[in-house]
């Protein structure tokens, strides 16, 4: 969302800072056996905290600054890097799809959202009105803070 100050220019109101993450939910339609497959189903949803919050802000009609990273690999899209992958989160879920255990590789969003990179985005950070932060790191606070 963007508004225009008096001298003209535009201004960012919404800035959310904070993970993309590929989600993949795996439910079994029977009970597994370890250390072998079984049947079931496997969904892979976009998540992440911050691009939900971002979804959710968009369809109601607002257009939010997002400041992330990603991996350079194939569910990749905003900030690439070869040495890091995408985060995943991959959820196993019981027949009644509760989540029965979760492995989560999120070394990107904390590699590579960084005070560095975020101090990029310094001047659309500071004109916000709304600034937004899924943080799990100081290093995001000390990044925003004027």
């Amino acid at each position: 969302m963007e508004k225009r100050r008096k001298d003209g220019e535009v201004e960012t109101v919404l800035v959310v800072i904070g993970g993309m993450v590929l989600d993949i939910q795996a439910t079994y339609s029977i009970p597994p056996h370890l250390r072998t497959t079984c049947p079931g189903h496997v969904h892979y949803l976009q998540g992440g905290v911050a691009r939900n919050i971002v979804e959710c802000m968009t369809n109601l009609g607002a257009q939010p600054f997002m400041i992330s990273s990603l991996g350079f690999d194939m569910p990749a899209g905003i900030r690439k890097h070869q040495d890091v992958e995408t985060p995943i989160v991959c959820h196993i879920l019981d027949v009644t799809r509760e989540v029965e255990v979760g492995v989560a590789s999120v070394e990107a969003v904390e590699m590579f959202l960084s005070p560095e990179w975020i101090l990029q985005f310094k001047h659309t950070i500071h004109s916000a009105l709304l600034l937004m932060v899924d943080a799990n790191e100081s290093s995001y606070f000390r990044s925003c803070l004027p």
